[in-house]
């Protein structure tokens, strides 16, 4: 029974020393690696800059979004301008041109010349291609779709209410059979930057046709 009782002792004694030994290995290989910083440059399949707010896909990416944060946007509100069609980028930067002229003369019809009184949107355009998903129990196919994310800049002394109200029946005013446009409010700093950082989840740089400002 001795004999028994000293070799479960022996067992137990070799697994605690295998666990400390792991966790030695894990505490050392931890310590190698170098410590990530701001604006460090991570080696990926693309290069990914750090900085306090997460992973972007260029350095300009990442000035574009933290431009977006400032106060001076309302990246509380991101709108999505959809067309389910596969137009140009052109013909899309056109219709999102018009739709800012349309409004901004109802909301201020001296907004030409009165720039601080002007409505502006920074538009992030993709293209989404046709797929099929179960919608209400049945399969169904979404066409293809080139829309817009945009973060505007919108005045205080605006209605906002009723700056969505016109952006919703200006844009379907385009084409009341397909064209269809929605909003997504996040009023939190968190949400405000997940706003920010979906709308411009395509973005490229400032010279590209799929990003367009209004």
């Amino acid at each position: 029974m001795l004999k028994n009782t000293m070799l479960r002792v022996l067992s137990r004694l070799q697994y605690i020393g295998t666990k400390i030994f792991k966790m030695t290995k894990s505490i050392k290989r931890t310590a190698e690696k170098p410590q990530i910083q701001i604006g460090d440059v991570l080696s990926l399949n693309r290069n990914i800059v750090m900085t306090e707010y997460g992973f972007h896909k260029s350095s300009k990416q990442k000035e574009i979004r933290e431009w977006l944060m400032h106060d001076r946007f309302r990246n509380d509100l991101m709108i999505t301008a959809n067309t389910y069609s596969n137009m140009s980028y052109d013909k899309l930067n056109e219709l999102l041109r018009q739709l800012s002229n349309r409004v901004n003369y109802k909301m201020n019809r001296y907004y030409r010349k009165q720039p601080n009184r002007r409505i502006k949107f920074i538009c992030f355009n993709e293209f989404k291609d046709k797929q099929e998903k179960m919608l209400y129990g049945k399969k169904m196919m979404i066409p293809a779709n080139k829309h817009s994310h945009i973060i505007p800049e919108i005045p205080k002394e605006f209605d906002t209410k009723k700056v969505i109200r016109l952006l919703k029946t200006n844009w379907r005013d385009f084409n009341n059979r397909k064209f269809d446009l929605h909003t997504t409010i996040k009023k939190t700093t968190d949400g405000r930057w997940r706003n920010v950082c979906y709308a411009s989840k395509g973005f490229k740089k400032s010279t590209h046709n799929n990003y367009y400002v209004c």
